[in-house]
């Protein structure tokens, strides 16, 4: 668990310094965030009477197993998982340890028409806006990563942008947060 723990510390670090570089542009990406009126509802495409629906992943590396794909190609991987039935598409946008970017998930919802999640590691209202700007009907938040008041107040921020929100915990005591 200490590696995890650790390997967790050393995203998070990475992030906020990428959070902090986007800082200086929040007020735009605020902007273009509130004109947003384009949503697909990520959570009414997970819920349908009587269907199993699933949130497919397209990822091209991870922190632990490095790159996972010969050729990663996250627009015919999303294509795919649509004709299979899947309820959204998640897509990996972190860079140093996924080898993924916003433009995958700008082009994953461009060539599909299920909700597309943004996942990634949001630990600003800057990178919420981002989100909603770049096209996600949703994003990722993780509970291990953020504070009470900061998973409030950016998952509040997500809901009044009109987004929905993933919320991913760990264990009991994180769910209970």
């Amino acid at each position: 668990m200490n590696q995890v723990h650790d390997k967790l510390a050393a995203i998070l670090a990475t992030k906020r310094k990428e959070a902090e570089a986007i800082e200086g542009m929040k007020s735009e990406l605020r902007r273009q965030a509130l004109l947003r009126n384009d949503f697909r509802g990520f959570r009414t495409g997970l819920f349908q009477p009587g269907i199993v629906t699933v949130i497919a992943e397209c990822k091209a590396a991870s922190p632990t197993a490095g790159s996972i794909v010969a050729k990663y190609d996250p627009v015919a991987q999303a294509k795919l998982y649509e004709a299979g039935g899947a309820g959204a598409i998640s897509v990996l946008t972190d860079r140093e340890y996924f080898q993924g970017c916003l433009a995958d998930m700008q082009a994953v919802r461009e060539a599909v028409r299920v909700p597309v999640l943004r996942k990634d590691f949001i630990l600003t209202e800057a990178q919420v806006y981002e989100s909603v700007a770049s096209g996600a009907d949703a994003f990722l938040l993780i509970v291990a990563a953020l504070t009470d008041d900061e998973f409030k107040r950016l998952h509040d921020l997500g809901r009044t942008l009109q987004s929905d929100v993933l919320v991913e915990v760990h264990d009991l005591a994180e769910m209970d947060r």
